[in-house]
């Protein structure tokens, strides 16, 4: 596609080199960056992780790939400023999450068929044990993943599954990756969350707001809505 009009400003054996050279760049940069908001936003999966590298790509990569497309451009002063260049690196970046979400959800779909049992080709999810079900929506989560799974939060279309060390997002939706936690005893604490009964160690009071304390030490809200039926669960007291 050449953009930046690099067909028309680079010679053939220039465009083998230039271009190369900006994946390369950008797979470098993007794996750093990846690993310094980490530190700061844990959860690689959710929203803000990923809005926080598209700001940190857009911010550090673009005079990088500025700084590249100067040094072999044979006249630069043909080539898009560096304002213009930035606005490419963010909808780039934008697109390549975009993409990775709307994969991912899918390949997650078609690793279990309607009837919930896991396809001959993709090794199932591990057992947990016996004594606790294994929901249908352990199947949908990438191989390796281990349960067992402690709750469910809502964020737009997407489902997040919190596991005790990690936690997976799906695209589909909250009600029915309630549905498929068949099996498992639990509730809605709010309308954005539900929780595992057998995963909740204790409740915290915080300004007459109620939050359950999860057993990873997630804390989850209890809307007054949901309150009765966290209630008749015995986790709160009428």
């Amino acid at each position: 596609m050449a953009p930046f009009n690099s067909y028309e400003s680079f010679s053939l054996p220039l465009l083998a080199v230039y271009w190369p050279g900006v994946v390369g760049l950008a797979l470098l940069f993007s794996a750093i960056l990846s690993e310094v908001v980490a530190l700061f936003v844990p959860q690689r999966m959710g929203w803000r992780f990923e809005l926080v590298r598209v700001l940190a790509m857009s911010l550090v990569f673009t005079p990088v790939l500025f700084g590249w497309t100067q040094l072999l451009a044979p006249m630069p002063q043909m080539l898009p400023s560096v304002w213009q260049i930035g606005v490419f690196v963010a909808l780039t970046s934008v697109t390549i999450h975009a993409l990775r979400r709307i994969v991912g959800a899918e390949a997650g779909a078609f690793a279990a068929d309607e009837t919930g049992t896991v396809a001959a080709d993709v090794e199932p999810a591990p057992q947990m044990p016996p004594e606790a079900p294994i929901p249908r929506l352990m199947h949908r989560l990438p191989k390796g993943a281990a349960g067992p799974i402690l709750r469910l939060s809502a964020h737009d279309h997407f489902v997040e599954v919190h596991l005790p060390d990690e936690s997976h997002t799906l695209r589909m939706r909250f009600v029915d990756a309630i549905a498929e936690m068949d099996g498992v005893s639990g509730d809605c604490a709010h309308r954005s969350h539900w929780v595992t009964f057998a995963a909740v160690t204790g409740i915290k009071r915080d300004k007459g707001r109620i939050f359950l304390t999860i057993s990873n030490g997630d804390e989850v809200p209890v809307s007054r809505t949901y309150r009765p039926r966290i209630e008749a669960a015995g986790l709160l007291d009428p």
